[in-house]
């Protein structure tokens, strides 16, 4: 007979039960469905409460949505996080090269420091209005000369006047006495032949005072280009430095904004070992080291010219 949640007879009277198909039998042997809220359980019929089903099913969801979801939430974010900013898990994996991390400072706005706004012009004043967007509102009330030193500090103080969080200011081409020999410009020799003062007289100095006394980090400019001829440079023939050069270059010269030239040979080891030797002196020296390098996109230049040669 079946039994209700209360220990109570239920259902109809002497009903028999065909185990095999585990169906009631009435008396008049017809075949009865059990009621669908009964379960079998040693041969007894249990009759279970349809009210404390609902009720456990009500506290599983509500289990499940203060408890379960958020913490697969905080678990995903978890992961997240330690993939976006600490490479976990892939740091985990055994690699011969360091896998590099991009430093804060290198998040940081940037001002650029090129030859348009540092060149020998009378000054330009503008107002700084804090309504402008950065890119409308660069400060270009310093005094401009031909030592491009005291422009790009009085352009970095500027914004720092203005309480703009600069990272790293960025020196553009030409700071270097021929493109990519990596040797500051501090002096050059004019057409004359006599060595005069150069855009960065006092190299060291300068780069210090960024670093040190203005608290930027400093990057320079460079691309893959070994030029046989360029532009923008008190001595446009650089055909010595580039026959100097020629082991460790590759392709046909071609033409790119600054001149003409060909690309380092990325492939060479010894062509890697003579450029990152030369660039290398710049990151090394102390107080007065670089920072980092913005490599300009030559390289592109380089595979259309293999592709069309």
């Amino acid at each position: 007979m079946p039994v209700g949640c209360d220990g109570s007879a239920h259902g109809t009277e002497n009903p028999g039960l065909d185990r095999d198909s585990n169906r009631l039998i009435g008396d008049d042997d017809e075949l009865l469905s059990p009621p669908s809220d009964t379960c079998t359980k040693d041969g007894n019929t249990v009759l279970c409460c349809h009210i404390q089903s609902k009720a456990l099913r009500v506290v599983l969801r509500v289990v499940i949505g203060i408890v379960v979801v958020p913490l697969l939430v905080v678990v995903a974010l978890a992961l997240t996080i330690m993939l976006c900013f600490y490479r976990f898990p892939l740091n985990m994996v055994d690699s011969d090269v360091a896998n590099p991390h991009t430093p804060v400072w290198a998040l940081l706005p940037i001002v650029w420091e090129d030859d348009t706004n540092t060149v020998s012009t009378p000054s330009l004043p503008l107002s700084l209005s804090p309504s402008l967007p950065l890119s409308l509102s660069i400060p270009l009330n310093f005094t401009l000369s031909f030592s491009r030193c005291a422009c790009v500090t009085e352009l970095v103080q500027d914004f720092l006047d203005c309480d703009y969080p600069v990272g790293t200011v960025l020196i553009d081409s030409p700071w270097a006495t021929a493109y990519n020999d990596f040797t500051p410009a501090e002096t050059y020799t004019d057409e004359t032949g006599t060595v005069v003062e150069g855009p960065y007289p006092d190299w060291n100095a300068f780069i210090a005072h960024l670093r040190k006394t203005l608290g930027v980090h400093v990057m320079l400019w460079m691309t893959t280009m070994v030029n046989s001829y360029s532009k923008k440079v008190p001595d446009t023939d650089s055909s010595a430095w580039a026959a100097e050069s020629d082991a460790y270059t590759c392709g046909g010269d071609f033409h790119w904004w600054l001149g003409e030239g060909r690309s380092v040979d990325y492939s060479s080891s010894a062509a890697m070992e003579w450029w990152q030797g030369m660039q290398e002196d710049l990151v090394l020296r102390g107080d007065s080291s670089i920072d980092g390098w913005k490599l300009d996109g030559t390289g592109v230049l380089f595979c259309n010219n293999l592709r069309h040669a």
